[in-house]
């Protein structure tokens, strides 16, 4: 009985320190990438450059809304693509939204 108790132990110790040294991997290969968030929201839509340098321009006829929850911003497409922004941009996003695009896809 206690070699099991040992033997779930040991099982336990492993799998948590293959948890941990997979989520350092996965951090230290993202700050590698040199990921930045850079969005710009104008009169062609929402354009993303934090991605591998690759600009990607979502026209406001591909936005199909804007959800304001309680602690995110989140804005949706009609492609598998959304973007989250924090609450703090809140009045950054309407004033972008309802000055280029239309203030009837915002979701409060």
């Amino acid at each position: 009985m206690v070699w099991l108790l040992l033997l779930s132990y040991l099982i336990t110790i492993i799998y948590l320190a293959h948890a941990v040294i997979n989520t350092i991997g996965i951090y230290s290969f993202r700050k590698k990438q040199k990921f930045s968030n850079t969005i710009l929201i104008d009169e062609n839509g929402i354009t993303d450059e934090s991605y591998y340098g690759i600009k990607m321009i979502f026209k406001w006829e591909k936005i199909t809304g804007v959800v304001i929850g309680k602690h995110t911003i989140t804005i949706l497409t009609d492609t598998p693509v959304y973007f989250y922004f924090d609450i703090a941009k809140k009045e950054d996003v309407i004033k972008a939204v309802e000055k280029y695009g239309n203030k009837n896809l915002i979701i409060e």
